[in-house]
């Protein structure tokens, strides 16, 4: 049954979260973990000369802390994502989940680690559900681009997912289990030790799904597959492994830190029997592994600080299709050219940057060096590897003028695939009391994937080319940011406006080729605008953090429309301690309807996405001095699980796709976490 909004469902949401917050009166409550006391310290890391105060960043920074991770609502990066009012989650059960920032696609927007970029883009985007949170620390979001200081991708906006570095105690481990009645069963263990100045840490992860069709019945463990029509998941099942070790040095001004991730992933695509006697089936396997090896050198030399960070990330993904007997299980490799692949990108990066530690003069620096080594591999791309390397020489500057802060910043870049632009960026600040102007130009790009310049792939069905003649996209961005912070004898009041223009040209798509009706190319030919409004307001004390948020974004994609499309996102969350040990966390959103655009027979035709509303609860119960931890909560408390849509993973589909999987309906969880 497909959702729809309707005035009950959205007012019961917020008398849910408005309600609760009555209860919240005891000013005079105990010091909160995540009270007004810690809100005031949040530092921002993301784009800034030095680590920064939230309040100070020239830029208006969006950051979600432990307050929120820690309370096993969310698993991954996507599912918190998913209740941020400017951005939008798309769920694919092969490709996984995308986002898009201020009506821009995943494409244009950059996913990093620790000020890494995370490669591996499927149809454009990070699968931001393979970054799991048990290690995060705390999750950055900065809209509008950031190309000055991260290059390519940087366009609709950041997210740097900042990862656990510090232990306090000689001794650390950590254990944290979580299931939920869908079939999720998710282990995480986390130790780390101290010894002098060296710091170890290790930490591993398993996430497994059991997979999930409507008429699947209720198992608290996982059963084997019945080889009948129940075989096939409308949410295909998936095992995540994780592993990572660090190490940590710091001795006076002197930081080191070296590390190794690897990340595995397995999706099982089972097919429904095929007639006429159901034995036999076509099974879709897809592996995805990531392994990062890292080095980053801090210091101080002669009143500069120094940061050097070194890298190779490397992405593999593997498609296999079997043909399965039924009877006896048997199962043998097809052997088609486009029932199999297996791609790989390379990174390696260096990323140099100067600024002086003067904290009390008027103007402060940043000079930046920045380099790119790209590899991609497989037999879909021409000539079967393809090499890019990027060169980019960046500066940022801030002037502080009375309580005017000013930015001004340029990257210049080589690239010796393509020309590339000159990247300027302004950004202002202007104190006036509890009031914060914020008022920015910035220049974005996104320079073509190796997959856009050298794709090549031909069977029966597909005939699609790359295009080396590519140019990068380019966006000028434009924002009005104005906040006010008032912090009370016994709250603290944050109320944020933010406007927003983005336009971009020369825009990056798959059409009919121009030379062969019969083939696919790349080309540079779309042009796209995007104008928003956001506001929010945040109610903190130390027993509450309430919040409520609210953005109306309008896209104009000329090819489509030479007008805009609005649709309107509205949220809102509640962090509640009923005592030290215990507390109750909501967090709603409403997704409202969108234009999209579907093509049938060689005609345009609008449609319009139906809107739908999330709502999650859970409770935290804490003992042992805060060492055990018992959660249980419900998801998706509405039960929506589809909606009538078209997937915004390209820009123009054949009608066979007017439906979009949102979740798999209410379920309930529980959690249990050990700090020791």
């Amino acid at each position: 049954m497909l959702h729809h909004i309707n005035k009950e469902r959205l007012i019961f949401a917020l008398f849910v979260i408005l309600s609760n917050s009555l209860f919240s009166q005891r000013a005079d409550s105990l010091k909160k973990e995540y009270g007004l006391e810690k809100t005031l310290e949040e530092v921002v890391i993301t784009g800034q000369i030095n680590n920064t105060n939230i309040d100070s960043s020239v830029y208006k920074v969006k950051i979600i802390g432990q307050s929120i991770l820690e309370k096993d609502v969310f698993q991954t990066v996507a599912d918190v994502i998913n209740f941020e009012t400017n951005l939008n989650i798309e769920q694919d059960n092969i490709l996984g989940s995308g986002v898009n920032i201020q009506g821009i696609s995943g494409q244009n927007v950059k996913i990093l680690i620790d000020d890494v970029p995370v490669i591996g883009r499927l149809n454009g985007n990070v699968d931001l559900s393979q970054i799991l949170l048990h290690n995060v620390y705390q999750i950055e979001i900065i809209e509008g681009p950031l190309s000055v200081s991260y290059g390519t991708d940087a366009l609709a906006g950041t997210i740097n997912i900042i990862t656990k570095k510090k232990y306090n105690k000689k001794v650390n481990v950590g254990l944290n289990n979580y299931y939920e009645s869908v079939g999720r069963y998710n282990n995480s263990f986390d130790v780390a030790y101290n010894s002098d100045n060296h710091q170890y840490s290790l930490e591993l992860a398993r996430h497994f799904f059991d997979g999930w069709s409507p008429n699947d019945d209720f198992t608290l463990f996982p059963e084997n597959t019945v080889a009948d029509t129940n075989r096939y998941k409308l949410w295909n099942p998936k095992e995540k492994i994780f592993g990572k070790f660090q190490h940590v040095f710091n001795k006076d001004k002197f930081n080191l830190r070296n590390y190794y991730s690897d990340f595995y992933e397995k999706v099982t695509n089972r097919g429904s029997p095929r007639l006429p006697y159901y034995e036999t089936a076509f099974d879709d396997y897809y592996y995805t592994y990531r392994k990062n090896i890292g080095t980053e050198i801090s210091s101080t030399i002669n009143q500069f600080n120094i940061r050097l960070i070194l890298t190779n990330n490397n992405f593999r993904r593997i498609k296999n299709t079997y043909f399965k007997d039924l009877t006896n299980l048997n199962q043998v490799l097809v052997t088609q050219i486009s029932a199999n692949d297996t791609s790989s990108y390379n990174m390696i990066m260096s990323k140099l940057t100067i600024n002086p530690i003067d904290k009390f003069a008027s103007i402060d620096y940043q000079i930046g060096f920045h380099y790119n080594n790209q590899i991609a591999k497989g037999m879909r791309i021409l000539n079967n590897e393809e090499v890019q390397n990027d060169y980019a020489l960046y500066s940022n500057i801030e002037y502080k003028l009375g309580n005017l802060l000013i930015r001004p910043g340029f990257r210049f870049i080589y690239n010796d695939k393509y020309e590339t632009p000159i990247i300027p960026s302004i950004n202002t600040l202007y104190n006036f009391g509890a009031f914060k102007y914020r008022v920015s130009y910035a220049k974005g790009f996104r320079s073509p994937t190796l997959k856009e310049l050298y794709f090549t792939f031909n069977d029966i069905n597909h005939d699609i080319v790359g295009n080396e003649d590519l140019s990068p996209e380019s966006s000028d961005n434009y924002q009005l940011n104005i906040s006010f912070n008032k912090t009370l004898p016994l709250h603290q009041l944050n109320i944020d406006l933010n406007s927003f223009y983005n336009s971009i040209i020369n825009k990056i798509d798959l059409i009919p080729s121009l030379e062969n009706p019969n083939q696919y190319k790349y080309y540079n030919i779309n042009e796209l605008e995007t104008i928003g409004l956001s506001s929010s307001i945040k109610i903190t004390n130390n027993t509450f953090i309430i919040n409520v948020s609210y953005s109306r974004i309008g896209i104009r994609d000329f090819d489509y429309n030479s007008k805009y499309d609005f649709s309107n996102n509205l949220g809102a969350s509640l962090l509640y301690s009923i005592n030290d040990y215990t507390s109750f966390n909501t967090f709603y959103r409403f997704t409202g309807s969108e234009k999209r655009y579907i093509l049938e027979d060689n005609n345009l035709n609008q449609f319009n996405t139906d809107s739908y509303n999330l709502l999650d609860c859970s409770f935290n119960m804490k003992f042992l001095n805060k060492k055990l931890t018992f959660n249980i909560g419900i998801k998706n408390i509405f039960d929506v699980k589809k909606i009538n849509s078209i997937s915004n993973q390209s820009e123009v589909h054949t009608s066979n796709s007017t439906i979009a999987n949102i979740s798999y309906g209410r379920s309930y969880f529980t959690g249990f976490n050990i700090k020791l």
